[in-house]
């Protein structure tokens, strides 16, 4: 294990840009002489000379797994998809925040390394069994109008496995899927939702659980993984997994549209989902009446922030996918995936207002190239810097930490400046107190309580919390016109997700 010899900030900079230099050009030597090589080996000939000037190929990322369509403008990493599952295509239908928060994941040594060592010591669990002994097997003589449901589905999607229904009596409406066994999908409902919910309604559901096979969505369960309390899993993380699963709701739902063909069936059966009530004369379902709770939630979020938990939260909220499932249905993309002509929102339009939808729940600033974007990522960066220094030491996981909501340029730039500042005339809280002033003349509520969230995060990330760091991260918070208790409440959740 390499040994840090640097004793102050400024000298440590310095270190780790010199090794990542020289790890760089051991890298290119290795893969030169790698690929001379194999070279060599294929020409089967290795007194042929070769080129002195050889330079290392460009790195391909590929899938080596079939999928329904190929995309050759976009590049998977190995085994994203499962197999080739159906005809319908998925990588059109992928919702483009599941698609990258996943691929942001994989991407992530850190991450996947520890996730393989969780499983390694979670015993396999016997789903099959546990099936059998809490709910009963539906057949195609039990439950006729489901597996009819079904195979309008398989037909829908041109599936190319089989599926089996399971039902257990409980009073909410619920659904899910285990991964398939011997090539047969088996997809269990509770006996209200079977009771209550038309053959329409039930389409819309089952789609969607079958949405959740198609897009690999059992590659990590975020509520195993934190109970394990893996040191390598951090707050980061935590943020991005648990984003994950809400846009993994967007592409299921997607399916769910595809097999039921009727968006007002679709919304039907998420009113049902969220206010419980079955089919009824008492009341008289209305679409646009429930569209519109979408503009009272998002002008509420907007107005006063977005709470802690609502971070942590597995499914977006009712009404967010709903307005998400709108506008799907009213691209061109639905109308290819059902094998008709028309939709009037493109592709690159229907993902970038379904992103600003979810960002109501998790603001990203780093996407953004804007002014006010790297205005608020300096910011955080001396408001990181100033947090971190209040134990007496800049730890590098804070520093890491801090890069995971930085741009590198602006923490390129900013590193610069703290490390060459006089400490006699200035420190990180005269920086970012002139900042800040500059932010609040446009931040919204959603920004600010985020800014928050992150500088908390920072503060988590060396695993050690100061009354001190505490305390300064209270006093940011007001500077922001942020309740100071909302970072009580952002360390709580944090630290419950990783004690």
């Amino acid at each position: 294990m390499y040994k840090w010899k640097s004793t102050n900030i400024n000298d440590l900079v310095e270190e780790y840009q010199e090794l990542i230099h020289r790890l760089a050009e051991s890298y290119q030597a290795k893969l030169m002489e790698l690929q001379q090589i194999e070279m060599k080996q294929a020409a089967g000939a290795e007194n042929i000379p070769l080129p002195t000037n050889t330079k290392p190929a460009p790195s391909l990322v590929h899938s080596e797994i079939p999928r329904c369509q190929q995309a050759p403008e976009f590049n998977y990493p190995p085994h994203f998809w499962i197999e080739a599952l159906c005809q319908t295509d998925r990588e059109a239908i992928i919702y483009d925040g599941d698609r990258d928060k996943a691929i942001e994941l994989l991407q992530d040594p850190s991450f996947t390394q520890a996730v393989e060592q969780i499983k390694e010591h979670t015993p396999d669990f016997n789903y099959k069994s546990n099936l059998l002994k809490t709910s009963f097997h539906l057949t195609p003589t039990t439950a006729p109008k489901l597996y009819e449901i079904g195979e309008k589905c398989q037909e829908r999607l041109g599936l190319q496995f089989q599926l089996d229904f399971y039902v257990y009596q409980d009073h909410f409406y619920n659904a899910y899927v285990y991964p398939p066994n011997n090539e047969t999908l088996c997809i269990v409902v509770t006996s209200s939702l079977l009771e209550s919910f038309d053959q329409q309604e039930l389409s819309f559901i089952i789609g969607h659980e079958i949405g959740h096979y198609l897009f690999n969505h059992f590659r990590w369960n975020p509520h195993h993984i934190f109970d394990a309390g893996h040191p390598a899993i951090t707050p980061r993380h935590s943020i991005t997994l648990y984003q994950w699963k809400r846009d993994a709701e967007i592409s299921a739902d997607r399916v769910g549209l595809i097999c039921c063909a009727d968006f007002d069936v679709a919304a039907r059966a998420f009113f049902k989902l969220s206010s419980g009530v079955k089919n009824s004369d008492t009341l008289d379902f209305q679409l646009q009446a429930y569209l519109d709770q979408f503009s009272d939630l998002k002008n509420e979020i907007e107005n006063n922030g977005a709470e802690i938990k609502d971070l942590y939260t597995s499914h977006p909220f009712g009404p967010l996918r709903v307005k998400a499932l709108e506008l799907f249905w009213r691209s061109q993309t639905f109308h290819q995936s059902i094998g008709k002509v028309g939709g009037e929102l493109t592709e690159s339009q229907l993902e970038q207002q379904i992103e600003e939808v979810m960002n109501l729940m998790v603001p990203s600033y780093l996407s953004d190239d804007s002014e006010q974007a790297k205005m608020i990522q300096r910011f955080l960066f001396w408001g990181g810097i100033d947090v971190a220094e209040q134990d007496g030491t800049v730890d590098a996981s804070e520093l890491q930490a801090l890069q995971s909501v930085v741009a590198p340029e602006i923490f390129q730039q900013e590193m610069s400046t703290y490390t060459q500042m006089d400490r006699n005339r200035f420190n990180p809280a005269y920086f970012g107190q002139q900042i800040a002033h500059e932010v609040m003349t446009f931040a919204d509520k959603v920004t600010t309580h985020n800014m928050v969230r992150d500088l908390c995060l920072i503060a988590l990330a060396d695993g050690v919390l100061d009354e001190k760091e505490v305390e300064l991260l209270k006093t940011i918070a007001h500077v922001l016109y942020v309740d100071p208790d909302f970072v009580s409440e952002v360390l709580s959740s944090a630290q419950a997700d990783f004690n």
